[in-house]
């Protein structure tokens, strides 16, 4: 269905389209919408933080307790060693992330730096221009843009969704569904619940809670996924060609746009 015809795009490096050709003045935007949107980027970033030092106290935990919530359906000395492994592997992805986005950062080159999350979030906590510019990009988007930056800010994810995170999802979930039936009664039409099910105390109730959280979490990272992989089959038979650099040659006209109405 696709063809086999040439695309009908080429990406071509502009070199005018780099940082320091660009007047960052001149896209400070002093609303409060975009104000709120900037801080609510920070809170975004502790959160992130704060999900890898739960991963690294995890690992440690695993490894020196055993077992840090209830008693995990598979055994827990095989249960341990997937979840450090997992851990592991998405610190590894970190680290592959971090290198490339020092190459990007070296290349100066905005479309680049727009397309990765690292750069793109750390350019613009280190400068609020920066920040307004990347907006101003993103907020210049025509329907084909949209439908093509979403496949792919979705489809950059699968890495550490299916090597780091799925496998052990599935243990939450096999925990879980273990757990449900001694948790939730029904008998007579009354509803019951056995929160002494869920933990031996409140710390390992509330941890359990946060595992299915977690679960709920992965279920809709998941399915967004597998909903960008369908939509994907119906892009590349358009674009024909790498989704990076439809992506990216995608925003450099759009900055070409801007500089132009400039």
């Amino acid at each position: 269905c696709c063809g086999w015809n040439k695309p009908k795009w080429k990406r071509e490096i502009v070199p005018d389209h780099k940082f320091e050709n660009v007047d960052l003045d001149a896209f400070y935007d002093p609303s409060y919408t975009t104000k709120f949107g900037y801080n609510f980027m920070f809170i975004s970033f502790i959160k992130t933080i704060c999900v890898c030092l739960a991963d690294l106290y995890t690992a440690i935990s695993l490894l020196v307790i055993g077992q840090t919530t209830v008693t995990p359906a598979i055994p827990t000395e095989y249960s341990k060693w997937m979840f450090f492994t997992c851990i592991m592997i998405s610190y590894l992805l970190i680290i592959w992330d971090l290198i490339k986005s020092r190459r990007i950062l070296a290349t100066n080159d905005i479309s680049s730096a727009f397309t990765s999350a690292i750069v793109n979030r750390y350019l613009s906590m280190k400068d609020y221009r920066y920040y307004c510019l990347f907006k101003k990009i993103n907020s210049n988007s025509k329907g084909i843009d949209n439908y093509a930056f979403f496949i792919f800010f979705t489809l950059k994810g699968w890495k550490r969704l299916l090597l780091a995170e799925a496998p052990r999802q599935v243990i939450n979930i096999v925990t879980l569904q273990a757990l449900v039936p001694q948790w939730l009664h029904i008998r007579n039409g009354q509803v019951t619940f056995n929160n002494n099910a869920l933990g031996d105390d409140l710390m390992q109730q509330i941890l359990t809670g946060t595992m299915a959280f977690s679960v709920l979490v992965f279920t809709v990272s998941f399915l967004l996924v597998c909903i960008a992989t369908v939509l994907y089959i119906p892009l590349f038979c358009h674009i024909r060609g790498n989704l990076k650099e439809y992506c990216c040659h995608k925003v450099d006209k759009r900055i070409s746009d801007i500089l132009r109405k400039q």
